[in-house]
């Protein structure tokens, strides 16, 4: 039973919960809070997971396109009640164009995602997209202008290998399928990019706001294509659901991005892949080889790493700052 005092303190804890992820009320201070950045993606990754199972779960009665409109749909709604809350929300971005330039690469990647999710086995088609953060720090490296660092790099490589290890190619076949995941991946990084160039000019959750209501417009010739009328009750949940934990972890994510370096936000998109794996075995019983978690010691090893490194480097930083000046 909750006691008095915690009923009294849970609407002020949601309030919070919401300024968080939506960006309003608090104010995040662009590529220098690590710690804050890596909250964000520890809540992206396990929301983007229980999406993906849904996902997958659905994809055995629904055709890919399908799922996404409406899982972009659905995601629209539950962004609703709070954007008509906060009027600057459904106001005009004040860089349109990029606004639908970015739903259009974020829409091309998880259609191509999805269509991975049901095509290929479930550990392997989010072990190949796990080349997001090597396509990201290379954009950040050409297009931000972020300082090149070798330690990390090499990190991000080391990572990259414990997905390799995980995916085992030379283990199997290799089918034009696997192709998916890998463009998906530089597609995300490519909006990832974008996020991060438009979080100077709008806040995360009128990004997503608008990246929804674009996507939908942009998938719905598509989904009506394949349309499929007749929908089980399981189905319909696994869309809800699916919906709602993606939008919460494309809102983390875009906090994440907000708060730290893209190529140091981005190492931490690894930690999907055991959770991926964890939940393979729950839901779907897939069994999980000792590779796979060779590999995800690999990039809890990269990871832990990074972290460390930018702590250090941001407390020389700090320590060498005259105290005063701001």
């Amino acid at each position: 039973m909750l006691s008095a005092e915690t009923l009294h303190k849970l609407p002020r804890v949601l309030r919070r919960g919401r300024a968080l992820l939506f960006g309003h009320g608090m104010r995040v201070q662009g590529a220098g809070n690590p710690r804050l950045a890596v909250f964000y993606m520890c809540v992206a990754a396990t929301t983007f997971t229980l999406m993906v199972a849904l996902v997958r779960l659905a994809s055995e009665e629904l055709p890919p396109q399908q799922i996404f409109f409406l899982r972009m749909l659905f995601g629209f709604f539950f962004l609703l009640p709070w954007a008509l809350r906060h009027e600057g929300v459904v106001r005009r971005p004040r860089r349109p164009w990029l606004m639908f330039f970015r739903a259009a690469l974020g829409v091309s990647a998880g259609l191509l995602y999805f269509f991975s999710l049901a095509l290929l086995p479930l550990a392997q088609a989010v072990s190949l997209n796990f080349t997001v953060p090597l396509f990201t720090a290379i954009f950040a490296l050409l297009f931000l202008g972020e300082r090149f660092r070798w330690r990390r790099f090499w990190a991000l490589v080391f990572g990259f290998f414990g997905v390799v290890v995980i995916a085992q190619p030379w283990g199997g076949e290799i089918v034009p399928e696997m192709a998916l995941p890998v463009i998906s991946a530089a597609l995300f990084a490519g909006a990832t990019i974008l996020i991060k160039k438009m979080s100077a000019y709008d806040p995360p959750g009128k990004i997503l706001f608008w990246h929804h209501c674009w996507g939908c417009l942009l998938i719905a010739p598509l989904a009506l294509w394949v349309w499929q009328a007749s929908i089980s009750l399981t189905a319909w949940c696994a869309l809800v659901f699916a919906a709602f934990f993606g939008t919460i972890g494309a809102l983390a994510g875009t906090r994440a991005v907000r708060a730290a370096e893209v190529s140091f936000v981005m190492m931490f998109d690894y930690l999907r892949l055991p959770l991926t794996a964890f939940a393979a075995w729950l839901f779907f019983a897939e069994s999980t080889e000792p590779a796979t978690w060779a590999g995800a010691v690999m990039i809890f090893a990269a990871t832990w790493y990074v972290v460390r490194r930018e702590l250090i480097v941001r407390g020389r930083i700090t320590s060498a700052t005259p105290q005063g000046r701001h």
